[in-house]
C-alpha cells in the first residue's frame, strides 16, 4: 500500500492482539527500554529475541537504532528539547525529531544500501492542542506484521513519555506510512485472530520529568541484569520492593522477568513473575505469548 495511515483514538490501546503468531510482548517492552536509554546495543535486545541481530545487519552494534538517534546523535536531547520548546510554547508547530540522518541512510549513488540497519522511521512530530499530546510517526517501510505492531507500542509509550514530562494528557497517535507491505514468506507465517480479545487499555505510564529519568533508568538496570546473569543464577522473585521502586513501570518489569525465567527453563518463576503484573493489558499478551511458545507445565 502507498502512502497507508494508520490512526489510534487512545494510544494506551497499543497491543496488537489480533496477530497470530502472537507478538513478543517481552522484546516489544525491551525495545522501548532501550530507545528510551538511548542504547544501540544488540545483544540485550537479542536476550528477548534471538533473531533479531539478522534484522540489523548481524554487528554487535545497530546502526539505525532509535534511541542513539533520538537521545544523543547530534549532541543533544532530542525528547528533552521538545519537551522544554512544548513548556515555553505550547502553540509551537516546529517540533520535529529527527531519526534519519542523510549523511549514513541516502543510498549510494548506485542505490546501494550504506548500512544492514536503515531506520524504518524517519521523523516524528510533536503537537500539544487543549492540553493533550499528539503525536505523528512518519515511517518510510513498514512490514505490516513483524515492524508495524512493534512501532505502535515504542513511539505511543515514547509519547506518554513526553505527555508525563510535560503533565499533559495523551492525544491521538497517527502512523503515515510511504510504503505499508507484507512480504509473501510472512503470508505464509502469519495471520489475523478471528476472534481477538478485546483492546485493553495499558496502565497510565506518564511520570513528571524529576521522576522520570531515574524511574526508566532502573527499569533499564534492572533489566540488563536479568540478561547478563549467569545461567546458574536463579532469580529472586522475593525481592518485591525492588520492583515497586519502578512504579508504573514495574508491571513491564515483570513481563520481563518472566519472560528471561522462561528461556532459562525456570517455569515457576515465570509463572511466580508474570502473576506479579498488575497490567491487564500486558497480562494478556502474555498469555497469549505463552500459548504460542510452550504448553504451560505445572510446578
Amino acid at each position: 500500500m502507498l502512502h497507508a495511515s494508520v490512526s489510534i483514538i487512545n494510544p494506551r490501546a497499543r497491543w496488537v492482539a489480533s496477530r497470530l503468531p502472537a507478538m513478543n510482548i517481552a522484546f516489544a517492552i525491551a525495545e522501548v527500554v532501550q530507545i528510551l536509554a538511548g542504547a544501540d546495543d544488540v545483544p540485550f535486545l537479542e536476550h528477548w529475541f534471538p533473531g533479531y541481530g539478522k534484522f540489523v545487519g548481524g554487528g554487535a552494534r545497530a546502526a539505525g537504532a532509535y534511541g542513539v538517534r533520538l537521545r544523543g546523535r547530534w549532541g543533544f536531547d532530542q525528547l528533552d528539547r521538545a519537551a522544554a520548546i512544548l513548556s515555553a510554547n505550547g502553540e509551537t508547530r516546529q517540533v520535529v525529531l529527527s531519526i534519519w540522518d542523510p549523511r549514513d541512510d541516502l543510498p549510494s549513488d548506485g542505490g546501494i544500501a550504506r548500512s544492514g540497519d536503515v531506520p524504518c522511521n524517519v521523523l516524528s512530530s510533536l503537537r500539544l492542542v487543549h492540553g493533550r499530546l499528539h503525536w505523528l510517526q512518519t515511517c518510510r517501510s513498514n512490514d505490516l506484521f513483524r515492524g508495524l505492531p512493534y512501532n505502535l507500542v515504542q513511539f505511543t509509550f515514547i509519547q506518554e513519555v513526553v505527555a508525563g514530562w510535560l503533565g499533559v494528557e495523551l492525544g491521538g497517535y497517527s502512523q503515515a506510512i510511504s510504503s505499508l507491505h507484507a512480504y509473501t514468506a510472512a503470508l505464509q507465517k502469519f495471520t489475523i485472530d478471528p476472534d481477538p480479545p478485546p483492546l485493553l487499555e495499558s496502565s497510565d505510564i506518564r511520570l513528571p520529568r524529576r521522576d522520570a529519568g531515574s524511574t526508566w533508568n532502573g527499569l533499564d538496570r534492572l533489566a540488563r541484569e536479568l540478561a547478563a546473569r549467569p545461567i546458574t543464577h536463579r532469580p529472586s522473585l522475593s525481592a518485591t520492593s525492588i520492583a515497586s521502586e519502578l512504579g508504573p513501570l514495574q508491571g513491564m518489569y515483570w513481563i520481563l522477568a518472566a519472560e528471561d525465567a522462561r528461556r532459562r527453563g525456570w517455569t515457576c518463576e515465570s509463572q511466580e513473575a508474570a502473576g506479579r503484573c498488575g497490567d491487564e493489558a500486558l497480562s494478556t499478551m502474555w498469555q497469549r505469548w505463552i500459548q504460542r511458545v510452550e504448553r504451560r507445565q505445572p510446578c
